[in-house]
């Protein structure tokens, strides 16, 4: 015997096998919703933004706000200094500071290049972790400015102590590289600064 339903507003009742939700233009629209939240949810649910839901336990940490701040600051500045190099304005990636100074190279294969990469986000993680402490301790506000100023410090620091230690490869440095990595650190330092207010801001609401 077939099976005969009427719908009024459970969009999954049957009638003959098909979604009688189907069936109206109102059911039809409340049907494709659903599947868009459902789709979102499974795409957009990733591990980064469960950790900064609202409430998240994690994030009451202050390190940890640092270290994530400094991660994903990174992100878009090693994408730029990729960029960069492909444009010939830079001839130091961030990735080719880090692979000197811990092969004495450049990267010479992919494994290299990826682990320098790594190494260049958790550089930035623990600069984040710093910047995070420091800030409070000045004062909770004008973000940007204290995360690019603190950016720019670290960019200077990081150029005077590759001169003074006499790395190979760091020592004559052209005017568009210096410029350039000036940039990507100004961009880090307001990415950081973002971040940093952001999580701030979460947990106060």
């Amino acid at each position: 015997m077939p099976h005969y339903y009427i719908f009024f507003s459970t969009p999954t009742i049957p009638l003959m096998g098909i979604p009688l939700c189907l069936l109206t233009a109102k059911g039809f629209y409340r049907f494709m919703v659903g599947i868009r939240k459902s789709l979102c949810k499974i795409i957009f649910m990733s591990p980064f933004s469960y950790i900064i839901g609202k409430g998240v336990e994690v994030l009451k940490d202050r390190f940890t706000r640092g270290f994530l701040a400094g991660v994903i600051a990174g992100i878009p500045v090693v994408a730029f200094s990729w960029v960069a190099a492909s444009l010939k304005w830079t001839t130091l990636r961030w990735s080719d500071f880090a692979a000197i100074l811990i092969y004495g190279h450049k990267s010479a294969n992919l494994g290299e290049e990826i682990f320098s990469v790594v190494g260049v986000f958790v550089f930035c993680g623990v600069l984040g972790i710093i910047c995070a402490f420091i800030i409070p301790k000045i004062s909770s506000s004008n973000y940007l400015l204290k995360s690019w100023v603190f950016s720019i410090a670290v960019w200077f620091a990081a150029f005077v102590l590759t001169l003074f230690y006499k790395v190979p490869g760091l020592l004559i440095i052209p005017l568009k590289t210096v410029v350039s990595n000036f940039a990507e650190a100004t961009i880090w330092g307001f990415m950081l600064g973002y971040c940093l207010k952001w999580f701030d801001n979460r947990l106060k609401t």
